[in-house]
C-alpha cells in the first residue's frame, strides 16, 4: 500500500514539474521584458538593505557594459591600486553615481582616478535605487574598505515615491524586510518568466501609479540620515564630502489629471528643497560640499542621457565634467 502511495505521489510530482517547465518554456517565448524587468534583472532582494545589485555581473545594462565584484559593487579602474594609494575615495550614491547607461571606466568615480594619473584610488559603492536611508545600512561595509575620504551623493531616490522592492506606501524607515528564507525563495522565483507573465495579466487593467503616495524619505529624515552618515564617517577618522547632485527633472506642463506629471512636478520641487537643505547642513556643520548643480548651470552642453526620456542619469560628458569638478575640489 505504501509503495502504491509513493508511486502515485512521485508520478504526480513529475507531472507537476513537467507542467511548470512547459509553462516556463512557453512564457520565455511569448513574454517581452519590460523596462522594469530589465532593471530588476540586475537586482536581488536583500534583508539589511532591501535590495542590492547582483554580484559578479558582466552584462549589458541599457546600452552599457556593467561589471560588478563579488559584493555587487561596480568594478572600477583603480581597484588594483586601492590598498597602496595614499588617497582612497569611496563614493556612496544611487544610480546616477553608479553610472546607469555608461560603462565602468566612464563613470565619474572611475574618471576621478584616471584624471589624477592614478594618484587617487576610487571605489564605487553606489547602488541602483538607493536612498540616504539605505546608505545608513551600507556605511559600515564602506568603512571596512578603509577609505580616506567618502563622497555622499544621495538625493534622487529620497524624494521619489517608489521602491524596486517593498513598494508599499510607507517611508523607507518603516519598511519591514522579510526573513532570509523567504528572500532566498523570492530571488529564485524572480528569475522565472511564468510568474511575471501571470502577474502582468492580473495587473493589465490596473494602474500602478497612485497620486496618494508617501515620499520615500522626508526632507527632515534626509538631513538626519546625512548627519548620521557624516558622524559615523568622522568617528572613523575619515573625511566626509557631500555632493549636491542635480535633480534634472524637466518642467511639467499641463499636469491637470496626469498623475505621473503631477508626481514629477513634485519631485522637481522637492529636488530644489532637499539640495538647499543639504547646502545649509554643510554650512552649519562646516562639511565640504561639492556643487554639481553648478556644472549643469554653467555649461551649454546637455549632460544627461536623453532630453526626451532619461533626464536623470548623466551621459558620458556629464560624468566627465562631474569628475573634473570633484577632482579640482578635493586636490
Amino acid at each position: 500500500m505504501n509503495k502504491s502511495i509513493f508511486r502515485e505521489v512521485s508520478i504526480s510530482l513529475i507531472i507537476a514539474i513537467l507542467i511548470i517547465l512547459a509553462l516556463e518554456g512557453v512564457s520565455r517565448i511569448i513574454y517581452t521584458p519590460s523596462h522594469l524587468d530589465k532593471i530588476m534583472a540586475v537586482l536581488e532582494e536583500n534583508h539589511s538593505r532591501f535590495w542590492k545589485v547582483k554580484s559578479n555581473l558582466h552584462q549589458d545594462f541599457f546600452g552599457a557594459e556593467v561589471s560588478t565584484d563579488s559584493r555587487g559593487f561596480r568594478i572600477g579602474a583603480a581597484d588594483k591600486t586601492w590598498s597602496s594609494a595614499k588617497m582612497r575615495v569611496a563614493l556612496m550614491g544611487a544610480s546616477p553615481s553608479f553610472g546607469w547607461g555608461v560603462s565602468n571606466h566612464e563613470t565619474y568615480c572611475s574618471k576621478i582616478s584616471t584624471y589624477s594619473d592614478n594618484h587617487i584610488a576610487t571605489r564605487n559603492f553606489s547602488q541602483i535605487g538607493y536612498s540616504s536611508y539605505q546608505g545608513t545600512k551600507l556605511i559600515d561595509e564602506v568603512i571596512k574598505s578603509k577609505p580616506t575620504h567618502i563622497l555622499i551623493s544621495y538625493v534622487i531616490n529620497d524624494l521619489d515615491y517608489y521602491r524596486f522592492f517593498y513598494s508599499d506606501n510607507v517611508p523607507d524607515k518603516e519598511v519591514q524586510a522579510k526573513d532570509q528564507s523567504i528572500i532566498t525563495l523570492r530571488n529564485f522565483a524572480k528569475g522565472l518568466m511564468f510568474p511575471k507573465l501571470f502577474f502582468k495579466f492580473l495587473k493589465s487593467n490596473q494602474s500602478s501609479i497612485k497620486l496618494d503616495r508617501e515620499t520615500r524619505v522626508t526632507k527632515e529624515d534626509y538631513i538626519s540620515n546625512i548627519n548620521s552618515l557624516v558622524e559615523k564617517i568622522k568617528s572613523n577618522n575619515i573625511t566626509p564630502i557631500l555632493i549636491k547632485f542635480p535633480v534634472n527633472m524637466p518642467l511639467q506642463e499641463n499636469t491637470e489629471g496626469d498623475i505621473q506629471k503631477i508626481q514629477n512636478a513634485r519631485i522637481r520641487k522637492r529636488g530644489l528643497e532637499y539640495n538647499l537643505a543639504l547646502q545649509n547642513f554643510a554650512n552649519e556643520k562646516s562639511i565640504k560640499l561639492i556643487d554639481l548643480t553648478e556644472v549643469v548651470r554653467t555649461t551649454n552642453k546637455y549632460l544627461f542621457l536623453d532630453p526626451n526620456g532619461d533626464t536623470i542619469h548623466p551621459n558620458i560628458e556629464g560624468h566627465d565634467l562631474f569628475a573634473k569638478k570633484i577632482l579640482k575640489s578635493i586636490l
